[in-house]
């Protein structure tokens, strides 16, 4: 049979609401001696065999402590930096007391449930969210917020400084002594606010080279790469990737081709992965804490669901450049 707060009151010698108070960890307020009483409820609790009632517990403070990872596919969530960012976003709701639900987005709508039927307590939507989604989850009324996305500006969000990391990682470049730097993204890629920072980023530092008439922004298939990056007497001598997916288009089609990097071609890639090590040569990146954003946007979440009428806010974090082989002075 299960061990109830009724139970423990008894042995303890308090009232039930004490040990309810005691259990659920309400000590901040309370002097020494009360402190210690609680301590002693939780470890006779421990003893008796006390287990939580999450159901019983989610009804009388109307909350589930569950919250929701909503996602458009899977791969986004499970690998990657999403899947780091997801990881880190699971830890921080853990040290909050929550606990998360993965939430995936189907054109069949199944997901609407969850939103409507008072299981979560709040959402984070990574990396990109459909029209009728974000309707969905704003007529829920949930607390939300969006991790690599900042799109919706009455939404709080965590992000990385994509323009910032564009324009270091260009400069890095020019000052090796590239002036003829291509940006290559891959043409499956769709438009999106991290694309659009990524290529501004690139521009304003060319532009403040005087380079303005050698920016070459290269959106196609890898099967163009060669035509582009490695034929003509004007062929780019460096090349700002997209992220590490485009980089490795670029080093399958330098191998095939007798190009080497980065003798003939320096490579620079967005996303710090592990297997960036072990690339050959390994992969100049620029990086960002994808754990730390993961927990910015649960203590983001977290306030949203505890603070009452909190103001929506904003997090970017800065990138930074990780130098390795793929990078260096252009032949003279």
């Amino acid at each position: 049979m299960a061990v109830t707060i009724y139970a423990i009151a008894e042995r303890a010698g308090v009232s039930s609401s004490t040990v309810a108070r005691a259990l659920r960890g309400d000590v901040k307020s309370l002097s020494g001696r009360s402190a210690e009483r609680a301590q002693r409820i939780r470890k006779l609790a421990k003893e008796m065999g006390y287990q939580r009632n999450w159901r019983a517990q989610a009804f009388s403070r109307c909350k589930t402590h569950a919250v929701g990872l909503f996602h458009t596919h899977t791969a986004w969530i499970h690998e990657g930096t999403m899947g780091e960012i997801a990881g880190g976003f699971t830890m921080g709701m853990r040290d909050h007391g929550y606990h998360v639900v993965i939430v995936p987005y189907d054109s069949e709508g199944e997901w609407h449930e969850l939103l409507r039927d008072g299981r979560l307590d709040g959402i984070a939507i990574s990396h990109y969210l459909p029209d009728d989604a974000r309707e969905a989850v704003e007529e829920s009324g949930l607390p939300r917020v969006l991790l690599m996305d900042k799109t919706i500006r009455t939404w709080s969000c965590a992000v990385a400084d994509d323009e910032g990391g564009a324009y270091l990682a260009t400069r890095r470049l020019l000052h090796l002594g590239h002036r003829r730097i291509a940006m290559y993204l891959h043409d499956s890629i769709r438009k999106h606010f991290s694309v659009d920072d990524r290529h501004a980023g690139y521009e304003k530092a060319m532009k403040e080279a005087g380079l303005q008439d050698a920016i070459r922004f290269c959106h196609l298939p890898e099967e163009e790469l060669p035509r582009v990056l490695f034929a003509g007497d004007d062929r780019p001598t460096a090349v700002l990737c997209y992220c590490h997916v485009e980089a490795m288009a670029v080093y399958l089609a330098a191998w095939q081709h007798g190009v080497k990097i980065p003798d003939d071609l320096s490579v620079i890639a967005f996303n710090e992965l592990q297997f960036a090590h072990y690339m050959t040569p390994p992969l100049t990146t620029m990086a960002f804490n994808t754990a730390h954003i993961g927990r910015v946007g649960a203590n983001l979440l977290v306030r949203q669901i505890e603070t009452k009428d909190a103001e929506p806010e904003r997090v970017v974090l800065t990138e930074k450049l990780m130098e390795r082989l793929s990078t260096a002075p252009p032949r003279s």
